[in-house]
């Protein structure tokens, strides 16, 4: 089955042209609160950061992480802003293309039922990925380990190859459950 790439995109554009100012309704305000998050998060963490790198090799355990708690709270912060903020634009605009919805006030700020599915289904596949990334390992592990054991040098070969495929198969698998997962109109 061939896909009007060009017709696709043509399509796409006409619709962010015709809606424009619905689009900047449903994005600006998210939008610029997980910019204000970034900007008042950004220099405890950058702080952290240059602490951590201007520590002499080998040094403190204790001391470094010590410096990594405060680097892992804001980036745990961070996360906690976009794991809120993205699935809300997300919605948005896929309210606004699927359903025909458009807010009624000049912004778009809700979290309800279709933004927690989004944040759940994405929770589920990067689970998935996990799981299959623990089992692909742990297969290409023991094939290599036994061709070691058969073949020498070759069996160590095949598993670097194999770790390469495992890892194409994983990327193809992510991005084939976020295309998915973006295109199914939940």
């Amino acid at each position: 089955m061939n896909f009007p790439v060009f017709k696709a995109f043509s399509a796409g554009l006409a619709y962010i042209v015709a809606h424009f100012f619905t689009i900047i309704k449903i994005l600006w305000l998210p939008t610029l609160l997980l910019i204000a998050v970034q900007l008042y998060l950004m220099p405890s963490m950058i702080d952290a950061e240059f602490q951590f790198g201007n520590m002499e090799q080998g040094g403190d355990p204790a001391a470094m992480f010590a410096v990594m708690g405060p680097m892992m709270r804001t980036t745990a912060l961070l996360y906690l802003a976009m794991a809120i903020l993205y699935p809300m634009m997300i919605a948005g605009l896929l309210r606004h293309v699927i359903r025909g919805e458009a807010p009624r006030l000049p912004f778009y700020l809700w979290f309800g039922a279709d933004e927690f599915r989004i944040v759940a289904a994405f929770l589920l596949l990067i689970i998935m990925t996990i799981i299959l990334y623990i089992a692909g390992f742990l297969l290409v592990m023991v094939v290599g380990v036994i061709l070691s054991l058969v073949a020498g040098a070759l069996g160590g070969i095949l598993m670097g190859v194999g770790i390469l495929a495992l890892v194409g198969a994983l990327i193809w698998f992510f991005c084939e459950g976020v295309h998915r997962l973006c295109s199914s109109g939940w």
